[in-house]
C-alpha cells in the first residue's frame, strides 16, 4: 500500500503509495479504487484518499457491482496528515501492533484475510530496496505483500 523512501540522512522524505487492484487476480481479493484529497493552493499536497470497493460474491449474486466507501486513510490509521513522517511512524508501529497490521492488510486487499506477519508489512513500507527488505527482516529470503 505505501513504501516509505528516505533521504541521503535516513530521514523519511517521500511516499510510495501502491493502490489494490480494480481487477483482482490473486487471494481471492475485491476490486478497489481510490479517490485522492489534494489542497487547491499552489502546493497541491495530498491531503488523505478515500479507498473503494466492490464485493465481488455480491455483484455476482445480483448483476452489478455496487462501489461503497471503505476507508479514509487518515481515519483508519488515525494520522494527522500524509507527510511521509507519519507513514514512517505508522510503518514502525505496524512491526509491534497485530490488529494494525492486519487492518492494513485486510483494506489492500478488499477485505479477505492475508497470512503475513505484522514484521513482514512493517519491513515492506519500510524498505525501498530488496536490501532494506532483508536487513529489515533479518532474513536472506522475501515474500511478495501482494
Amino acid at each position: 500500500e505505501f513504501y516509505v523512501l528516505s533521504d541521503e540522512a535516513g530521514k523519511p522524505a517521500q511516499v510510495g503509495l501502491v493502490a489494490p487492484s480494480v481487477t483482482p487476480f490473486q487471494h481471492g481479493s475485491n476490486p478497489a479504487f481510490r479517490m485522492f484529497q489534494y489542497a487547491h493552493n499552489d502546493s497541491k499536497t495530498l491531503l488523505d484518499f478515500v479507498q473503494f470497493n466492490a464485493n465481488l460474491q455480491h455483484a455476482n449474486d445480483n448483476d452489478r457491482a455496487d462501489w461503497l466507501p471503505t476507508y479514509s486513510f487518515l481515519e483508519a490509521y488515525g494520522l494527522s496528515s500524509m507527510s511521509a513522517s507519519e507513514f514512517y511512524n505508522l510503518g514502525k508501529e505496524m512491526k509491534t501492533d497485530v490488529r494494525l497490521s492486519s487492518r492494513f492488510l485486510s483494506y489492500f486487499h478488499g477485505g479477505f484475510p492475508v497470512d503475513k506477519s505484522e514484521v513482514e508489512v512493517s519491513c515492506i513500507a519500510l524498505s525501498a530496496t530488496r536490501a532494506e527488505l532483508l536487513q529489515c527482516k533479518g532474513a536472506d529470503t522475501v515474500v511478495n505483500l501482494c
